[in-house]
């Protein structure tokens, strides 16, 4: 099917709202702010997902994508049934038949890139991205309900600045992984072991050379070498006024 990854991408947004409009009705067994986490970041997850496989035929777009559908079928066995919890499995289903073969395509590029991100960069931005909703998933009837909104907020700052590359991303990602790890005393178990040891990886991953190449990649200045004009094309040595053997 020549148009599969359209109707894969369109059948994964429709699944995640739903779910999301499940969790916002209904949050139960999660509290509302985990429900809020898990329901925006299902949301994030598959946005990200949807345009990386729309847009670049991306193999880890899809692969977040299979990690969205699954996260739909594990919020699908921690719910009671009831209509919205009928219509979002029977879409997270269709999803899941149309992600069955990897083999998508896109709608800009058919093949993925020949120079992919350098991995620990990559697991890096996942750990930033799935740190707040692994986590929110594990909050069980949580007492405290501000901590994982805030640590949310602060772990996806800390990934735009990464992926943006903005000023100071670099000191961002290093500094703030282990200031979110230490911030995990302030969840209750088992989210505080959860987020820890993912903000602990995060941590290690940021003080890696690839990451830093990834921000701040070395550039190195070029050198002006004489091309004899016979090397050049006809159209350069027209642009450039050489092309006299046309005179």
């Amino acid at each position: 099917m020549a148009a599969r990854h359209i109707w894969a991408a369109g059948a994964m947004l429709m699944a995640a709202v739903a779910w999301a409009v499940a969790l916002v009705i209904d949050h139960a067994p999660w509290s509302e702010s985990a429900a809020g986490v898990l329901a925006a970041g299902l949301l994030v997850v598959i946005a990200v997902a949807v345009v990386a496989i729309m847009i670049d035929s991306s193999r880890l777009g899809y692969w977040l994508g299979v990690s969205g559908v699954g996260l739909m079928l594990a919020l699908a066995g921690m719910r009671e049934l009831d209509t919205i919890w009928v219509i979002a499995i029977a879409l997270t289903a269709v999803a899941g038949v149309l992600m069955a073969d990897r083999r998508l395509g896109g709608w800009i590029r058919t093949e993925g890139p020949v120079a992919p991100v350098p991995s620990r960069a990559t697991g890096l931005g996942l750990l930033l991205l799935l740190a707040p909703i692994l986590t929110a998933f594990f909050l069980i009837n949580e007492s405290g309900g501000g901590p994982i909104v805030w640590l949310t907020l602060a772990s996806w700052g800390i990934l735009v600045a990464f992926v943006r590359r903005l000023p100071g991303a670099v000191a961002a990602v290093r500094l703030g992984a282990p200031a979110l790890m230490g911030a995990s005393a302030f969840l209750d178990l088992p989210g505080t072991t959860i987020w820890g040891s993912l903000m602990l990886a995060a941590s290690v991953l940021a003080w890696s050379k690839e990451v830093r190449l990834a921000v701040r990649p070395l550039v190195e200045r070029g050198s002006r070498v004489s091309i004899p004009p016979e090397l050049l094309s006809d159209d350069l040595r027209r642009a450039a006024g050489i092309d006299r053997d046309r005179e």
